[in-house]
């Protein structure tokens, strides 16, 4: 049964419809701006898969020893490569017992390794199989994995904090049994080899062997989640990124710039530091975000194109519609609105919780006490057929108190939230009064019909 949430200022209703509704894997955003272009000397862009059809279940990005290209990964095991990378092969045609969740280059640049999150290693090129982890059984599930600086071994990293060496790979410890603050997101080893860092979703940093502890974001409140970690070329500091696209730099790690604070298009899901200088991240519909050596900022241009800005365009165009056909003035976009709407879709479909923000604490924040008098918020999820923006438009408008907030005459803005994560399509619109106008007054229900828009057809998922 779909479900259809609406609030009224500060007032909770519900409502429920018997309509079947969306899927798929990736994650909402909005617009983001190139900053600038890359240096050649240090990272650069070179390529995505941003807006084509393998942006779901992107993973990873890992660089290739020169620092002039890289791997992308999907969780179903297909690589992509660019610059000066070489596909050596992937999974994506074969059986996996599990989503593979990291690719780790060999030292040469010549091969590397799949790793799966049920502890499986696929090898191609001239990365060695060492043996795995998938028959031996594991605590939790894997989240990453490590080289050797020889390529004749490597390391798993487990959420618990469990490490397992294989090959040549040295045990040096894990923190499975003193336990972390939050599960364990990604690793990464030494120059040595001697030792590994991991890190935590909370931002902690825990350094074992010869790894040594350079400061974490743990109880300093990241924006976003933590989901990674990349040492820097000389071994001597690391970057942390959060799935917000901010980055913390410790150690000799500088900061080259980072997305923190703007809009992205899908949650961070890998960070990649480039061996001439520089870092990428990557996000989950396969965007990368460039800083170069010297400081210079890219925004992945692929990105602004991505099918779940199509959505957001979309559901826009279509509520304006509604509006103009009856009278209405029309809604201005609203990049505040759109930014409170994609953190609440997003939060939505990774928490898998169908329910409406708290509208007190968001009037306790003075961002918008002081430029709305009143918000409204419907809220859409949906799996099958109803996975496009044209079948969440026309589930809202038929439902009354979904239509009722599209059609308040006094709205003045309007952002829009789009994710798709864990087999749903997840929508969420605000709708804001400012506070120079007058506040909505209460009306009957409108009709129904005409819907202007009545299509199940657009950008989905």
């Amino acid at each position: 049964m779909n479900r259809f949430f609406f609030s009224r200022g500060r007032r909770r209703i519900r409502s429920y419809g018997s309509l079947f509704v969306a899927s798929a894997t990736l994650f909402g955003a909005a617009l983001l701006l190139p900053a600038s272009t890359a240096d050649a000397r240090g990272a650069q862009f070179l390529g995505s898969v941003a807006g084509s059809s393998q942006t779901f279940d992107i993973v990873a990005i890992a660089p290739t020893p020169s620092g002039g290209g890289y791997w992308l990964l999907n969780e179903r095991g297909f690589v992509f490569d660019f610059g000066d990378a070489t596909n050596y092969g992937g999974m994506g045609s074969k059986t996996i017992t599990a989503p593979v969740v990291d690719l780790v280059p060999t030292p040469t640049g010549r091969g590397y390794w799949l790793i799966g999150r049920d502890g499986g290693v696929y090898h191609f090129g001239d990365a060695p199989f060492r043996g795995s982890m998938r028959a031996k059984g594991i605590s939790a599930p894997i989240v990453g994995g490590a080289s050797t600086p020889t390529g004749r071994g490597y390391w798993l990293f487990g959420r618990d904090g469990g490490v397992y060496n294989l090959g040549d790979a040295a045990w040096r410890g894990s923190m499975r049994a003193k336990g972390t603050s939050a599960p364990v997101v990604g690793g990464t080893a030494t120059k040595s080899g001697n030792g590994y860092w991991m890190t935590s979703r909370d931002g902690g940093v825990y350094n074992l062997g010869d790894a040594p502890y350079y400061g974490s974001m743990r109880g300093k409140h990241p924006k976003g989640l933590i989901i990674d970690i990349a040492r820097t070329p000389s071994g001597k500091g690391y970057w942390l990124v959060s799935t917000a696209g901010s980055i913390y730099h410790f150690g000799d790690a500088k900061w080259r710039g980072s997305v923190g604070g703007n809009l992205m298009l899908s949650p961070v899901a890998s960070l990649a530091a480039n061996a001439r200088g520089g870092y990428w991240f990557l996000s989950r519909d396969g965007a990368v975000y460039t800083a170069s050596a010297e400081g210079y900022f890219t925004a992945d241009p692929n990105a602004l194109s991505t099918r779940l800005q199509r959505m957001q365009v979309d559901l826009f165009i279509r509520v304006n519609q509604e509006r103009e056909a009856r009278g209405l003035r029309p809604l201005e976009w609203d990049p505040q609105l759109t930014k409170l709407a994609m953190s609440w879709s997003n939060h939505m479909g990774a928490t898998g919780s169908f329910a409406h923000q708290d509208f007190s604490a968001i009037f306790r924040n003075p961002d918008y006490a002081s430029r709305y008098r009143s918000l409204r918020e419907n809220i859409y999820n949906g799996t099958g057929d109803w996975r496009s923006a044209g079948a969440a438009h026309v589930a809202l408008m038929n439902s009354d108190p979904h239509r009722k907030t599209i059609l308040t005459p006094e709205l003045t803005s309007m952002g829009i939230g789009v994710a798709c994560l864990g087999g749903r399509l997840w929508v969420t619109e605000e709708f804001g009064v400012w506070l120079s106008n007058p506040a909505p007054v209460s009306r009957s229900t409108p009709p129904r019909d005409p819907i202007v828009r009545d299509q199940l057809d657009g950008a989905s998922c």
